[in-house]
């Protein structure tokens, strides 16, 4: 039967060859990352503390008819339009955000897509080399299932990087040798795509790979004494530039207009802070052993991300042998390159670094050198497809240098095996007891017994290729079966050490997605509470970082390398005058203002002074005149709240100092009642204004017209360009005009439908609390929890603040650390799974801190903890606060207990009334 789908497959048409190549590559990345594609497990680390949140918001903001130049959450605000990591410009966010916008699946889907475009481009580069589709399968496979991959699953932006890298250089390479305009314009698409999406640092390094290809064929060009194909070289080399720099002109005005303020784009970063990440010569084992890689620290001294470079047993024999034959002036440049950049990623090791950082332009930008190294990768995929295919034209050539090879790999296996065994206790092996789960099993297995499994893999994997090597002449579908055995080595590989640095088989997508709906949706009222108690907090496992993107709430940490200098002056610097500042709402009236040349951050008392205002000098000259007082009865509220938006309405009885704790950048405009007013930079970042007495309608609002403009003006060129080669491919194929036409107009139609309602969609003035009453006060809760008057351990007291009940209410004071418990006993096999809401009114009487505790106990056991703030949900003190939190809970077995109390571990006092808890099925 396989061999007469091969037969079939060998008489194939080239295009139909192509579609079942590239099919065929899809179903082993499935199959590789079938836990990612499956929705099995979470995906780590940076795609859902960095990548997820970044694109959540600019969906979020897509979604709410707003662009998204600003971010509110984050370091108390943050020209989101700016930063590199986003990405804002490239075209997967607009079209995700434009269909639904982001969440947990799209994240995984996003994963599985990236990887098997890099395999296509791989595929499609190595077949413009050797023209052999067996041998292009295995540059695909090799470059999306390598080590390099799998090692940086968390790094998205290098997936997006490693995905268009060959495409990039492909059509570059075409575009020279067969001098087509549609080349050109290809080859222009996807540097867009790789400038706008990718970690920069590949973009760069790309750039100078170009520049020396440029060279190369300049020289040929003036070879040959052609005039004419000299001039449309450069033709095309030019509109090449000016397309890529118009399809990148919103890229390139925002990087220009932030590159001074911010540290690291302004001056670059520390030369030892370059070369402290590295490749190091431990790393070189991967390269036979990729799943040592994964234990064992101290040995391999970087991070788990950068030590897997393994491209598999096989090729690794391909590539190694084909070192020693002659190769074409194209294979030579691209295998120097790839050289050189292997050499940069040992930092400190070699001095290849160093020289670059100090002499190359743009090399001082970036400081996780083996983040390039994907480039290495895709030199080595294509080296060791090409040596596979002219080992297909000639059988006999150079047979005997590939065995050696091979053998000499299987030796130096072995003497890293031996060892190893050495010091494994196969009494206690790790990976014959599942006793204490999956994950316990991970943690515990030692590197030796990774070595001793990955050579249980490796050796009978080698042996059988040398196996068949001896026996190739007798067998039929040799090549075949070299290649079946990479897919075996490589999907091994892969699934191996995905369980540590791609999935995390703690948790599931399902759920992670369930506990994200629990959160508020648009851009709801934040919360007038301090900031400080704004700090990093997970709402739900895995979610660590960046959660208040998620949360809508304000604050001053971040989980980013993308910081303005302003803000890490407060973050670095001056640590008692970012909490003084920190101590207040986002919004906030003062009267007290210095000048910043009596300003000395050990003066300050976070307590005592937390209204200070310190201006430069020059702006508290023209303003110390003013007379300026705060009144108790003084009154704001925040009437709306969006990403490049704010209004508030201030009811003053003096002239005061309003304040709003954003970052004061570049584009922000300040009015009131519909008047502009200048702003002035308070406390080195934050926006303040002089706010008249009375009743006013304050306003403050973002604006990038330039930004905004480069924006359409490149993607109209974007989509001319996509247009055009649409046209040029109907023709081609011969489609009736009527039908290319339709689909054109259908496209055109569709695009504009979906920007109008995510354009004239009603802003959202509503708050969180609203937003949870509106979803859950339509339910019916399976059952609930509320304290009785017996649990109430305090004399009867009538609720004559609010009115809103004759209910007796608690009174904690700092000698009480918690109050009484709502306890639901989960009596029913039916309530397995559900949501937990919780809900009280507090009246505070000082401030602190407080924790509502669900405790989820088991047979006695406390089997689950988890707190939320109290005080994040506190606006005002002595008077009545809302607050409400949810959490899910999955597997709930018979007979568990659940707990909500108060843990006043603030010492705070306060009058707790209607505490509730209610539970809902799924």
């Amino acid at each position: 039967m396989p061999g007469s789908v091969l037969n079939k497959f060998s008489t194939l048409p080239g295009k139909t060859k192509t579609i079942v190549s590239l099919l065929s590559l899809l179903i082993v990345v499935v199959l590789a990352y079938w836990q990612i594609a499956f929705l099995q497990f979470a995906l780590r680390w940076d795609i859902i503390d960095v990548v997820f949140p970044f694109r959540f918001h600019f969906s979020e903001c897509i979604q709410n008819g707003e662009f998204p130049l600003w971010n509110p959450y984050q370091q108390t605000g943050v020209p989101f339009y700016a930063d590199l990591q986003v990405p804002s410009y490239y075209p997967e966010l607009i079209v995700i955000s434009l269909f639904g916008g982001y969440g947990v699946y799209t994240m995984h889907f996003l994963f599985i897509f990236y990887v098997f475009i890099a395999a296509t481009g791989a595929y499609k580069l190595s077949f413009h080399f050797n023209r052999n589709h067996l041998a292009s399968f295995l540059s695909g496979l090799i470059y999306a299932l390598s080590g390099f991959t799998v090692a940086h699953a968390q790094h998205f932006f290098l997936l997006v990087g490693a995905a268009w890298t060959p495409f990039v250089i492909l059509y570059y390479l075409r575009m020279n040798e067969s001098k087509l305009f549609t080349d050109v314009l290809k080859c222009a698409l996807f540097i867009f795509l790789m400038m706008t999406g990718s970690y920069q640092a590949l973009s760069v390094f790309l750039f100078y790979l170009l520049l020396i290809l440029f060279l190369y064929f300049l020289i040929l060009e003036i070879k040959k004494r052609d005039t004419t194909s000299l001039f449309a070289f450069i033709k095309n080399n030019v509109i090449l530039f000016v397309a890529s720099v118009l399809l990148c002109l919103p890229l390139i005005i925002s990087t220009f207009e932030v590159l001074h303020a911010v540290g690291r784009l302004e001056g670059g970063v520390d030369i030892q802070k370059a070369l402290q990440t590295a490749f190091t010569p431990s790393c070189f084992i991967s390269f036979l052993y990729p799943f040592s890689t994964v234990k064992n620290a101290e040995l391999f001294a970087t991070d788990i991300s950068m030590r897997n470079m393994y491209i598999g047993l096989v090729p690794l024999v391909l590539f190694l042998s084909a070192l020693f034959r002659k190769k074409s002036s194209l294979e030579y440049i691209l295998f120097i390159f790839g050289l050189v950049v292997f050499m940069s990623s040992m930092g400190s090791f070699l001095p290849v670094r160093e020289f670059m950082f100090r002499y190359i332009p743009m090399m001082n930008l970036y400081h996780t050198t083996p983040y390039v190294m994907v480039l290495s990768t895709l030199t080595m995929s294509v080296i060791s497809a090409n040596s596979f295919a002219r080992l297909r034209e000639n059988n006999n050539s150079g047979m005997r240098l590939i065995f050696i090879v091979a053998f000499l790999l299987c030796v130096i296996i072995i003497a890293v095996l031996i060892p190893a065994i050495g010091k494994i206790n196969f009494h206690e092996l790790s990976f014959l007891n599942l006793s204490n789960g999956f994950q316990n099993l991970l943690n515990n297995s030692s590197f030796s017994e990774h070595i001793l499994l990955q050579a249980i893999i490796q050796i009978p994997i080698l042996g059988a290729f040398l196996l068949l090597f001896t026996f190739r002449r007798r067998i039929r579908y040799f090549f075949e079966l070299i290649v079946l055995l990479c897919i075996v080595d490589l999907v091994a590989a892969s699934q191996l050490n995905s369980f540590y640095t791609a999935v995390d088989v703690s948790f599931k997508p399902a759920q992670m997605k369930k506990d994200l709906a629990l959160l508020p949706q648009g851009f709801p009222l934040p919360t007038q509470s301090k900031l400080i108690y704004n700090d990093q907090q997970s709402f739900a496992a895995p979610f660590w970082r960046n959660t208040y993107i998620f949360s809508k709430q304000i604050a001053f940490d971040s989980f980013s390398s993308f910081k303005l200098k302003s803000y890490s002056k407060l973050d670095d610097d001056y640590p008692n005058l970012k909490n003084a500042v920190l101590n207040n709402p986002p919004f906030y009236f003062s009267d007290i203002i210095l000048p910043i040349s009596q300003f000395n951050d050990s003066l300050v008392d976070p307590q005592k002074h937390s209204r200070q205002l310190f201006l430069d000098d020059s702006v508290y000259s023209k303003l110390k005149q003013n007379a300026v007082s705060c009144h108790a009865n003084d009154h704001l509220q925040v009437v709306y709240f969006g990403p490049n938006k704010f209004s508030v309405e201030t009811n003053t009885q003096d002239h005061c100092y309003f304040n709003v704790l954003q970052s004061n950048f570049p584009g922000w405009s300040a009015f009131i009642d519909g008047k502009e007013v200048p702003i002035y930079t308070s406390n080195f970042n934050y926006k303040t204004i002089l706010l008249p007495k009375g009743k006013h309608d304050v306003s403050f609002c973002f604006k990038k017209d330039r930004i905004i403009d480069a924006y359409i003006f490149a993607y109209l060129i974007f989509a001319g360009i996509l247009l055009f080669l649409f046209v040029h491919l109907a023709k081609r194929q011969n489609y009736p005009r009527m039908v290319s036409g339709s689909i054109i107009l259908i496209g055109i139609t569709g695009l504009l439908i979906l920007i109008g309602i995510r354009y004239f969609k009603s802003p959202d003035e509503s708050t969180a609390h609203e937003q949870i009453a509106q979803k859950w006060d339509k339910r019916t809760p399976l059952f609930q929890s509320e304290l009785s008057s017996e649990q109430l351990n305090n004399p009867a007291l009538h609720d004559s603040i609010n009115a809103l009940s004759d209910t007796k209410i608690f009174r904690m004071d700092s000698t009480i650390e918690y109050s009484p418990a709502m306890e639901i006993i989960f009596d029913s096999e039916k309530n397995q799974q559900g949501t937990i809401r919780f809900s009280a009114r507090v009246f505070p009487k000082t401030e602190g801190k407080a924790v509502v505790v669900a405790q989820l106990i088991r047979d006695g056991q406390s089997l689950d903890w988890f707190g939320w703030k109290l005080e994040t949900q506190i606006e005002q003190l002595n008077s009545w606060n809302k607050i409400e939190f949810l959490k899910n809970y999955y597997q709930l077995k018979l007979n568990d207990q659940l707990k909500i109390y108060i843990w006043n571990n603030g010492k705070m006092e306060m009058d707790m009334d209607e505490m509730q808890t209610r539970f809902y099925p799924f």
